[in-house]
């Protein structure tokens, strides 16, 4: 079966909510979190949450947030609000973009991260890119891409592609991911 055509989004970058909120949209569950204003917001969401969690800084003008430090994971709850803090701290020089919140997300651990992403160039059809993704993106370049759209049996075909898939079928003995 087809799957339904991806929407243009309003500008040229998702930060991460926003790109979880279409794939979310599409039946692709990711962590649950919650999206805040400020450290002490980031306290009460990750007692929310429970144990430890994952804080990141989001705005659609700030990318590779990894490289920047604004990415902290395994926050213990005592640890919270000064570590939303110190990555707020991070972000530079004057005012923060107008749209930066703290995402609180709870860790999931022992699982393989994997990418997907769209691309419009003028002028052709636009592409679709999945591969084995985290902080380490560029440095594997483990990915597959299509035009778009794709079916159910050409997406499953794509994750079969990566070298890496192995390791998504509870590779020597580890869990096999959903």
């Amino acid at each position: 079966s087809k799957v339904a055509p991806i929407p243009r989004p309003p500008k040229s970058v998702l930060h991460e909510v926003d790109a979880r909120a279409l794939l979310s949209s599409y039946g692709i569950r990711g962590p649950q979190d919650e999206l805040v204003l400020t450290p002490g917001t980031a306290a009460k969401a990750a007692a929310r949450l429970g144990g430890p969690v994952a804080i990141k800084i989001v705005s659609s003008h700030i990318t590779h947030r990894s490289d920047r430090g604004l990415v902290q994971l395994n926050v213990l709850q005592k640890d919270v609000l000064q570590t939303a803090e110190m990555l707020l701290s991070r972000i530079g020089e004057g005012k923060p973009p107008a749209d930066t919140r703290i995402l609180v997300q709870e860790m999931i651990t022992g699982a393989a991260e994997l990418f997907i992403g769209i691309t419009r160039s003028a002028g052709y059809l636009p592409m679709i890119v999945v591969g084995v993704g985290g902080v380490l993106v560029e440095l594997l370049g483990d990915r597959s891409c299509r035009l778009c759209p794709v079916d159910v049996a050409v997406a499953h075909s794509m994750l079969r592609e990566l070298r890496l898939f192995p390791s998504l079928c509870g590779y020597r003995g580890r869990k096999r991911p959903d």
